[in-house]
């Protein structure tokens, strides 16, 4: 189930290849306050309801509420930011690929059918990670948050290692990290 799950967050950061770099502090997750929430009017419903399934897949893996709070307004920064003048059916398309590629998984979840009231998610807030640093997921569904990518364990800071494999929207597909 580990690779069906792992394809949840690889067809997400395939989807949103195309996003803008966060830039900030290290390890940063910060609070965000869902019921303040502005309703995602900006975004196709395939994007909605792909984030209410990455909401619950992420919840059903243990993460704190506000670590999918983070997670889910990351995504959601990533889904709504496209070129300037982008039509609309640009972001669709991207969310409807993603949401076709993981249907199997969140089947297997139970996260295919899951649908929340769109108010309910949280801003689009894209965490901004120091340079070199990517906001990860980890293939297990646990939001690791930012951390460099590695080859080896020579390549992460002192107490690290080399060990977990994740992706990030907007970064890194199945890549290896320090944590």
């Amino acid at each position: 189930m580990d690779a069906r799950l792992a394809s949840v967050v690889l067809l997400l950061a395939a989807a949103c290849q195309s996003s803008p770099a966060p830039v900030a502090p290290e390890d940063a997750l910060p609070t965000v306050q869902r019921e303040a929430s502005v309703p995602p009017a900006s975004l196709p419903t395939a994007c909605v309801l792909f984030l209410t399934q990455l909401d619950c897949w992420l919840r059903k893996a243990g993460n704190e509420p506000e670590q999918v709070d983070v997670a889910l307004g990351t995504a959601r920064a990533i889904f709504e930011s496209r070129p300037a003048g982008g039509p609309v059916e640009d972001t669709e398309a991207r969310c409807e690929r993603a949401m076709a590629g993981t249907r199997m998984s969140l089947e297997a979840i139970g996260c295919e059918n899951v649908h929340v009231d769109p108010s309910a998610l949280p801003p689009a807030d894209l965490v901004a990670c120091p340079p070199d640093q990517h906001f990860f997921i980890r293939r297990d569904g646990w939001v690791a948050g930012c951390h460099a990518d590695c080859a080896t364990s020579a390549d992460c800071p002192k107490g690290s290692s080399c060990s977990s494999i994740g992706s990030s929207p907007g970064g890194p597909i199945e890549e290896a990290f320090c944590e």
